[in-house]
């Protein structure tokens, strides 16, 4: 409903919060960059109906930080959904975390989101506190700069709690050349996976399921 535009340029900000019903809106994927000016605290929250288009978002690089947030416990699930498209990652610890809580069931969708080039640990995760099903869609999503050059720690996506996981579309995870390093997906504790068209190069670990509390749900076309 509304549209906050944000011009080409490199933008400081403290953390802030895109209200339900707002779209920011940047010129492109390279040229609006959004940046954390406390690299110890997520950048942006996404409230439910919300939505950040066309820029690159970095500077949340402390461990644990994640540069997007959408955290939800709104009920009916056509309502909790938040959408991050055509963006572009810089350095960050995760780049993009949906969390549920209060039993929500939530959704965030990554359309055409670009990473690579730029150190990460955790690249996306899905989630929830205590209660709840997080949920992330990762469409279209293609590595940039010659691919991931992280090598200690390195996540692409990962899935720990009861129903909480990622349905992903047409999608290159790509390792920089060298040595293989990495685990592509992350998948534990009744967490779920759908992959459909998805190339794995480079990594050491394309799937990793861990032992570890419910029996998780994989399929991969």
């Amino acid at each position: 409903t509304y549209t906050v535009k944000v011009y080409g340029g490199v933008y400081y900000e403290n953390p802030f919060t895109i209200p339900s019903w707002v779209a920011v809106v940047g010129d492109n994927s390279i040229s609006t960059i959004i940046e954390a000016i406390d690299s110890s605290q997520t950048l942006i929250y996404l409230s439910d109906q919300s939505a950040i288009f066309d820029c690159q978002v970095q500077g949340c690089t402390d461990t644990g930080v994640s540069a997007i947030v959408y955290s939800s416990s709104t009920t009916p699930q056509s309502s909790a959904i938040s959408y991050v498209e055509n963006v572009r990652f810089g350095s960050n610890y995760t780049h993009a975390k949906v969390v549920a809580y209060g039993g929500a069931n939530i959704i965030m969708q990554c359309s055409n989101v670009k990473y690579g080039g730029y150190p990460f640990t955790i690249g996306f995760e899905a989630t929830r506190n205590v209660s709840g099903i997080g949920r992330m869609q990762l469409r279209n999503v293609t590595s940039t700069n010659g691919g991931i050059t992280t090598t200690t720690g390195l996540i692409f996506a990962k899935a720990v709690q009861p129903n909480c996981g990622f349905i992903v579309n047409g999608c290159l995870l790509t390792k920089s050349a060298g040595a293989a390093a990495g685990i592509g997906f992350y998948v534990e504790n009744g967490g779920f996976l759908r992959l459909t068209g998805v190339n794995f190069q480079r990594w050491e670990t394309g799937i990793y399921v861990p032992q570890v509390g419910l029996a998780p749900s994989i399929d991969a076309i």
